[in-house]
């Protein structure tokens, strides 16, 4: 199992009100750009999407390959679109 694959499942386990509502997450990864089981081939496709959603509970994946104004960029449009619950996190503390 992937780190990504194991920090949505932990994050479902430790947040069960997040699990229960279905809870939105946004992987930018491993080079992925996911927002739920949607795939998108780049990062400007992704923001793209976002802006057009209304996520009310979002987990945001990260890693070290992640380019911090991208991290940014996710954070301000989650911020703009009022989400109610928030939480970013790195995969780099799962499946190690």
């Amino acid at each position: 199992m992937s780190s990504i694959d194991l920090a949505k499942k932990y994050h479902s386990l430790e947040d069960e009100e997040w699990e229960k509502s279905g809870g939105t997450f946004i992987i930018i990864a491993a080079g992925r750009f996911d927002f739920n089981d949607n795939e998108f081939k780049s990062a400007k496709e992704l923001i793209t999407h976002v802006e057009q959603q209304s996520p009310k509970n979002v987990l945001v994946l990260y890693d070290s390959t992640t380019i911090p104004s991208l991290i940014i960029s996710v954070v301000d449009l989650c911020k703009k679109a009022n989400v109610d619950k928030f939480e970013i996190k790195s995969t780099e503390r799962y499946g190690r």
